[in-house]
């Protein structure tokens, strides 16, 4: 799948209770969503650097790659509604806390205040806060 491509179909491989402080029946109940909506998914080029202000495409599942350990400082184009960001590759994706890398509008607010590791195979849940001017991403308190 090339850049910017989008596939009309949920794998709920990439929903996972670890790390988004979804208890197991809030999880299931996200799968199905995912499974039962029609949803699209961008798989985007392998990350090979830190990203400030990166930019997402219409989607609401979004397939990230990294060549080693690296981390976004904020994203743009996040949208209306909940989106899932996902690693599927064999490296660690950071989300940077509150970095000045990025836009204040793109900065990433995380439910934890630090940053947070993507572990390879795992997957969050993130969403623009209109009131805020920020990403939030979804955990328990």
């Amino acid at each position: 799948m090339r850049y910017g491509e989008e596939a009309r179909y949920a794998d709920d491989d990439f929903v996972g209770a670890k790390g988004t402080g979804l208890s197991s029946d809030e999880t299931r109940q996200v799968q199905d969503i995912l499974r039962t909506s029609d949803i699209n998914q961008s798989f985007y080029p392998q990350i090979t650097a830190d990203q400030n202000d990166y930019p997402l495409l219409d989607s609401v599942t979004h397939l990230f790659t990294t060549d080693a350990s690296h981390t976004i400082t904020g994203f743009a184009n996040v949208g209306a509604g909940l989106r899932l960001v996902a690693n599927v590759g064999a490296q660690d994706l950071v989300l940077a806390n509150n970095n000045g890398s990025s836009a204040g509008a793109n900065r990433i607010f995380t439910h934890t205040g630090a940053n947070l590791t993507i572990n390879a195979a795992e997957s969050l849940l993130i969403y623009y806060d209109y009131t805020n001017i920020c990403v939030r991403t979804v955990g328990g308190v």
